[in-house]
């Protein structure tokens, strides 16, 4: 049922209505979409890009390395540092504008035992779509899951990695990364990017100017998908224990 609402909010024309849906409909999406409850220190949408410029090789090193980031001793130690001693984290594999999303659900990691559990879901998450670069409603639909997630927490974060530029729905109203970023800075989230400039240079301009937003956000900027493992497991690192600098672009060489 989220999947109907979201493509609902997302096809009205004024983020003011929207946001105004959000806040009055919050009854309805919290009753079929709530997961967590309890007190977190993170929650963090793992946004995924798995649009047509990715390869089924590429689609598999961005799933095998958040996985292999979830092993990882000092990330999990990471994630067991808080006040509250857990995160939570959603999968969410975005592509064309128009073509559904899907999402893991949300996963508790409080545990060696719990990050495992969330490392294997996502090492078998083999669904993938195509099309174009659908950031903005991916962006959109990251919030949504944030926000309806049942979690108490001051720290909302989605967390975007992709090889690309936004591309426009066909059909009108085009929902774009601008009016996501409404929606974004009405719901206190945070934004970081992580660019694989394998085809686009100046993808991490892009990012860094049009992506990331909210306080501390960042981007990192990778040459090809086999420098993602490296990447993701350093921006998980910043993300569970975030600096307060200001927004930077850093590159992995």
């Amino acid at each position: 049922m989220i999947d109907i609402f979201i493509k609902f909010l997302i096809n009205i024309r004024y983020v003011s209505l929207i946001t105004g849906l959000i806040g009055g409909l919050s009854w309805w999406v919290s009753a079929t979409a709530a997961e967590l409850s309890g007190q977190y220190d993170l929650t963090l949408v793992l946004a995924v890009d798995c649009s047509g410029s990715v390869s089924g090789d590429e689609f598999r090193l961005q799933m095998g390395g958040i996985a292999a980031a979830m092993r990882d001793p000092e990330v999990v130690a990471a994630a067991l540092s808080g006040p509250n001693r857990q995160i939570a984290l959603n999968v969410l594999l975005w592509g064309d504008p128009d073509y559904q999303k899907f999402s893991s659900g949300w996963y508790t990691v409080d545990s060696q035992a719990s990050a495992e559990t969330f490392a294997s879901m996502v090492q078998g998450f083999d669904t993938r779509m195509g099309g174009g670069t659908g950031l903005g409603i991916a962006v959109a639909y990251g919030i949504s899951l944030l926000e309806y997630s049942g979690a108490i927490t001051d720290r909302k974060v989605i967390d975007v990695s992709g090889d690309g530029i936004e591309s426009y729905e066909i059909r009108q109203p085009r929902f774009q990364l601008k009016d996501a970023q409404l929606m974004r800075a009405r719901a206190g989230v945070v934004i970081n990017g992580l660019s694989i400039h394998n085809e686009d240079e100046k993808l991490a301009t892009y990012y860094r100017s049009e992506v990331a937003a909210g306080p501390g956000s960042f981007v990192m900027d990778i040459a090809t998908y086999d420098d993602f493992k490296e990447a993701i497991r350093l921006k998980l690192l910043r993300e569970i224990r975030p600096l307060t600098a200001a927004l930077e672009t850093t590159r992995l060489r």
